[in-house]
């Protein structure tokens, strides 16, 4: 009997393709499912193990196989000593606009605060689409042109990085205006060619003093999240949010390393629940305190406390 090839990690077309048929069950739904844009455009091959479960390694294969040739479902990262960052190809969905390294970490930070909920039996997520379901988001706010993110200012407009969502637990639901991921590529205030972080800063002011989220997406409460890549950053936007918007409670700081930048970062983190790997603490962003400025740190996990 001839020996089987072996296929390289790196290649997927040529004598490295799989012609084998390719058959589209259940499994294979819910990993087009988990990667749609909507959901997480950019998962390393371990955190959609965490997803599905089951074996790792069965899971592996499945997505190396979807990202060959002449399948060509997914689209694949692979880079030394990393695991693969999967999505959707083209064909199935656009490619994100952000550059590959935002996307990632983008990614990472809401399927971190997806995957604690998961593991809280008291608290549940409600993604956009169930936010839409519950009817409380007005029709104006769904019909407009620019899509319903677009947040209409005095000057300008408002855009998140992330939908909306919120967590649900213990009868009380806790809505989140918006994810802003600042990996450092923007100014805190002197760049006159793109937006700063003092012009997001005083954006948002203006939605939460005007009730913007009560208005636009008929939310009954709201925070703002960003995340940024160390302490020392962190610390300075607090410090100048401090001096620009004041203390409010409303808004949430945290920093994690830049996960999506293959010259800084040699592996990506386990997810939450898993254990340490290369010294690696699992990411978790659902339980660890979230900095304000000039009040007590918030907890996702005890919002209900807070």
């Amino acid at each position: 009997m001839e020996k089987r090839k072996h296929r390289s990690q790196f290649r997927y077309a040529g004598e490295d393709a799989d012609a084998r048929p390719l058959r589209e069950n259940a499994r294979v739904r819910d990993v087009k499912a988990l990667l749609h844009p909507e959901n997480y455009p950019r998962l390393p091959s371990n955190w959609i193990h965490a997803f599905l479960g089951g074996n790792a390694l069965s899971v592996s294969r499945r997505l190396a196989r979807m990202a060959r040739e002449p399948h060509s479902i997914l689209t694949r990262h692979q880079a030394w000593f990393r695991h693969a960052v999967y999505g959707l190809t083209k064909s199935d969905a656009p490619f994100p606009t952000e550059p590959f390294p935002h996307v990632v970490l983008q990614s990472l930070v809401m399927a971190s605060i997806e995957l604690g909920v998961c593991a809280d039996s008291a608290a549940q997520i409600l993604k956009w689409r169930d936010i839409i379901a519950l009817g409380q988001v007005p029709d104006g706010t769904l019909r407009q042109s620019r899509g319903p993110h677009y947040i209409p200012l005095a000057a300008g407009h408002s855009k998140g990085d992330e939908k909306p969502f919120a967590l649900r637990k213990g009868g009380k639901d806790l809505f989140i205006f918006a994810n802003e991921i600042d990996r450092g590529t923007e100014a805190f205030e002197s760049d006159k060619s793109r937006r700063t972080i003092r012009e997001k800063f005083l954006h948002y002011k203006e939605i939460f003093d005007r009730r913007l989220w009560k208005t636009h997406y008929g939310f009954p409460n709201s925070i703002v999240i960003f995340y940024t890549l160390t302490e020392t950053r962190m610390n300075s936007m607090r410090a100048l949010a401090e001096r620009e918007i004041g203390r409010p409670s409303w808004l949430l700081f945290a920093h994690t390393r830049d996960w999506g930048n293959d010259k800084k970062e040699p592996h990506y983190p386990p997810p939450p629940g898993a254990r340490p790997h290369h010294g690696i603490e699992p990411l978790d962003l659902y339980s660890r305190p979230y900095k304000r400025v000039g009040l007590p740190d918030f907890y996702l996990n005890r919002f209900t406390e807070m």
